[in-house]
């Protein structure tokens, strides 16, 4: 759990309550904070989320987690 998930309780709650194969539907990146240290605490509840079987979408950035590429370089 980041810092800035134990200021934000019902975060916490839905992060906790959350199961695989749940979606989560976010409005806006800008909705879960605004500077550098926000966009790090959201990339971790990403990655939490993810880990536990979890799809998330970003809808205003268009992220969707069950359609990331994969890129290989030569």
């Amino acid at each position: 759990m980041t810092g800035k998930t134990k200021e934000r309780p019902q975060l916490n709650k839905m992060i906790v309550d959350l199961n695989k194969d749940d979606t989560v539907y976010y409005e806006s990146a800008g909705r879960l904070g605004r500077s550098l240290k926000d966009l790090k605490d959201l990339i971790d509840i990403i990655e939490q989320l993810v880990n536990k079987g979890v799809r998330v979408v970003i809808v205003k950035e268009g992220i969707d987690t069950d359609r990331v590429v994969h890129t290989n370089y030569c």
